[in-house]
């Protein structure tokens, strides 16, 4: 302890000591610049641009087009979209072509979907960086390139809004994401959690109609015998209210039972008789309709498929690497495998060195 003391506030420099000293904080640096770069290859070797159908959990590069219905409506072009970003810049000293400062900026963006074909991917683009173009690009004022000198009614209530004033030139900046758009986006890719719950109540609702007992699709109609009828026996009615018809029919009658009380009580001619043929009655089912409709409509449609996508896209965990692009970006060539563990075996076999040195130095060993 006394030798540590004596050499720690020994003035004379000890050369072998400082190098101890040197090769222990190059020793940790070489190890953590091992663990840097094998990091770098291991996201470098999971983010290869790949397709939506082979998607899995991890960083992914992937492609397509969008879909959905946007809701999000740009402040100044007044356009559906699903991502837009609107910047305002105010020309401080006419004088100077590049004395243009930012005075209001609005950023908005919504979920969308990216389809390239092979799959559907949900992108959530919270907190990426997005690089589009400009799809709005104007100059207000009298200014060399302006195109309008007065301010439409949608941009000045959004300078109202960010209580931006009119007195100068004013450029306009707005960059859009629409339906049918080419994106380009890298990110963590992750199971999409709404997925699964529709897959697990699809799964669920398809066993609960399968434990229920089946309705027979129609009931066999019964065909019942016809039934012969005579015409019931008709009511005494006036002379006065009788029409012709009537009249003659009971004059017939009469004569005829004349006849039959003459010939002994044997009519001379069978009286007539109706014939009257009872409608068939049909049986009808009589099983609610409450208990039917789920029989009809499992009958006439398909079982439901799952419209959610199952990944969704959206920013790594330490908040960085997340891009959503109009182009394509080149991806990075991943470090050598042999840096990565030469440096990772280096750094600790320069620490221990460096520290048996030191400990030699202070009269330890």
């Amino acid at each position: 302890m006394t030798n540590l003391l004596a050499s720690a506030f020994d003035p004379q420099p000890n050369p072998s000591a400082f190098l101890a000293w040197f090769g222990c904080l190059c020793g940790i640096y070489i190890f953590g610049q091992g663990m840097f770069l094998l990091r770098r290859r291991r996201r470098g070797e999971i983010g290869a641009d790949c397709p939506i159908r082979d998607a899995k959990s991890g960083l992914l590069r992937v492609s397509g087009r969008t879909e959905g219905d946007p809701t999000l409506k740009a402040p100044v072009s007044g356009k559906a979209c699903f991502y837009y970003r609107t910047t305002v810049l105010r020309q401080e000293d006419p004088q100077v072509d590049d004395s243009w400062e930012t005075v209001a900026e609005e950023t908005k963006a919504q979920r969308f979907v990216l389809n390239d074909s092979t799959g559907r991917l949900l992108v959530e683009p919270t907190g990426a960086v997005v690089e589009w173009p400009h799809d709005t690009y104007e100059e207000y004022g009298h200014t060399l390139l302006a195109t309008h000198t007065d301010v439409p009614a949608a941009l000045e209530e959004f300078l109202a809004r960010h209580q931006v004033a009119t007195d100068s030139a004013l450029r306009v900046e707005e960059c859009l994401i629409g339906a049918g758009a080419e994106v380009f986006a890298s990110g963590l890719g992750a199971v999409n959690p709404k997925a699964q719950e529709a897959s697990s109540s699809s799964s669920m609702a398809r066993k609960q109609a399968s434990s229920k007992p089946k309705i027979p699709e129609f009931v066999p109609k019964i065909e019942l015998p016809q039934v012969i009828q005579l015409s019931p026996q008709p009511r005494a009615v006036p002379a006065a209210e009788m029409t012709m018809q009537s009249r003659l029919a009971a004059a017939l009658t009469l004569a005829k039972g004349k006849n039959a009380e003459g010939n002994g009580g044997l009519p001379l001619a069978a009286p007539s008789i109706s014939v009257a043929l009872a409608p068939r009655e049909e049986v009808r089912d009589e099983t609610p309709k409450a208990d039917r409709a789920p029989q009809d409509a499992n009958k006439s449609q398909p079982p439901a498929t799952i419209a959610t996508p199952p990944f969704v896209l959206g920013l790594p965990q330490d908040g960085t690497g997340f891009t959503i692009s109009y182009r394509s970006q080149p991806a990075a060539a991943p470090p050598s495998a042999a840096r990565a563990m030469t440096f990772l075996l280096t750094g600790p076999i320069l620490t221990l060195v460096s520290v048996y040195s030191l400990l030699g130095n202070f009269g330890w060993l």
